[in-house]
């Protein structure tokens, strides 16, 4: 009798249990909408490529004069202003900085076009002071930046787009063109939702699309947040190299195909230092086991820390743009889409 209601007991537990099991399997797999951290399932190229499509190169140069004078003519900085550097300078050269970087359309439409990139992307100084060794106080030369030119490549009018705003702190920059007539080209903005920065996790799998050393390309990463406060960058494995800065970052919701932008490409993390490098004519020097005795030129390097690399927020950006919200629209774009 007693074995026959252990039986029952144990019979009875079964049921329930099997019962309590497709209950919990019932649940929902994913209940937060945060971003995957493994790769997103299916395929996701056709997503990728029609981003692509707003993502455009950016290339800058400026040219700079630079005025050389001797030790003896006692030149600072304070009395450079007073001068007239033509008839001071005992001679004149002439070199140029360049850079390139990435940019994304973010409204664009016949007659009107914003885009979105990297303060720091062709934001060389005015001026360059260059002191002697023997006396900070005395300039040894002054540079002084001429011609700018600015080009983004794949857009009509690309080197005559208008500086809109620009915040150095936020590392975000907007140029925009209306155009007097309409425009028969056949661009794209970017038509997927700003994403937000609460939504990433360590180890949320990203995208990044843009220009390193100037040819498209798509890579991907993993993200690190910083564990202190600090909301307005986060880290990320990926590769970087030139150009990459202003790149877009694209993530997906967890359980979902759904693609958002979660940031920009900003920076690497680098060393530099100064090395000695032997004259232009010498390049063909190769005989290691002679010393070297003709002119030095002293260049500054930086050595990339390749897989360190810098992404803007997206709570950066939607911020940005909120805080230029009025200016923007009253210079003709809407940008509310990206508000929201």
């Amino acid at each position: 009798m007693n074995s026959i209601k252990i039986y029952c007991i144990l019979l009875l537990f079964a049921v329930f249990s099997s019962c309590a099991d497709p209950l919990q399997q019932a649940q929902p797999l994913y209940k937060s909408q945060k971003y995957t951290i493994a790769y997103p399932s299916g395929d996701m190229a056709n997503q990728i490529e029609t981003v692509l499509k707003s993502v455009k190169k950016l290339s800058t140069n400026s040219i700079y004069t630079a005025y050389h004078f001797n030790f003896d003519q006692n030149i600072s900085k304070e009395s450079v202003g007073q001068l007239n550097l033509e008839s001071e300078a005992n001679s004149i050269s002439y070199f140029n900085e360049s850079s390139s970087g990435t940019a994304t359309i973010l409204t664009y439409d016949s007659n009107r076009i914003l885009v979105l990139t990297c303060a720091h992307i062709g934001d060389f100084p005015d001026t360059i002071f260059t002191t002697f060794h023997d006396d900070e106080d005395r300039i040894s030369s002054v540079a002084v930046r001429g011609r700018s030119d600015f080009f983004i490549r794949g857009i009509p009018g690309g080197d005559e787009l208008d500086e809109l705003v620009r915040d150095r702190k936020k590392d975000l920059v907007l140029y925009g063109k209306q155009y007097s007539s309409q425009q028969e080209f056949q661009l794209l903005q970017l038509n997927i939702p700003l994403g937000k920065l609460r939504k990433l996790q360590w180890g949320s799998f990203v995208y990044l699309a843009g220009f390193p050393m100037g040819v498209k390309m798509v890579t991907r990463g993993i993200v690190s947040l910083f564990e202190s406060s600090q909301k307005d960058m986060y880290l990320i494995d990926a590769i970087f190299n030139r150009g990459f800065s202003g790149g877009l970052v694209l993530a997906y919701k967890q359980g979902t195909n759904q693609m958002e932008w979660v940031g920009l490409v900003k920076s690497v993390s680098a060393d530099s230092y100064f090395r000695l490098k032997p004259s232009e004519k010498k390049t063909k020097y190769t005989d290691e086991n002679r010393p070297y005795h003709d002119e030095l030129y002293l260049v500054r390097t930086v050595d990339i820390n390749y897989g360190v690399t810098y992404a803007i927020s997206p709570d950066v950006i939607q911020s940005f743009l909120k805080e230029n919200k009025y200016k923007l629209e009253q210079a003709g774009f809407n940008i509310s889409r990206w508000l929201e």
